[in-house]
C-alpha cells in the first residue's frame, strides 16, 4: 500500500462505518483534468454511501470481488 493511499485512509479513520462528506485532500498532482472529473463524478455518486454500504456493492454478484471470492 502507497504512503498516499496510508494518508487517505487516515484521514477517514473516524467515520467509523459513517458516509464520508467530503473529498479526501491528495497531495499530488498526478491527476490530469479528465482523471481529477472522474473522481468528483464519483465522489458526488457513492458519498452518501457508508463503508459497509460501498462494500456490499463492490462484492455484490456479477462485480469482480464477487468473481474471485466464489472462484472455484
Amino acid at each position: 500500500m502507497s504512503l498516499q493511499s496510508l494518508s487517505c485512509m487516515s484521514q477517514f479513520a473516524t467515520t467509523k462505518g459513517k458516509p464520508v462528506t467530503e473529498m479526501a485532500i491528495l497531495h499530488s498532482d498526478s491527476l490530469d483534468e479528465f482523471e481529477s472529473n472522474i473522481v468528483e463524478r464519483t465522489f458526488e455518486i457513492y458519498r452518501r454511501l457508508t463503508g459497509p454500504a460501498l462494500s456490499r456493492l463492490a462484492h455484490a454478484a456479477g462485480t469482480p470481488w464477487h468473481a474471485i471470492q466464489h472462484h472455484p
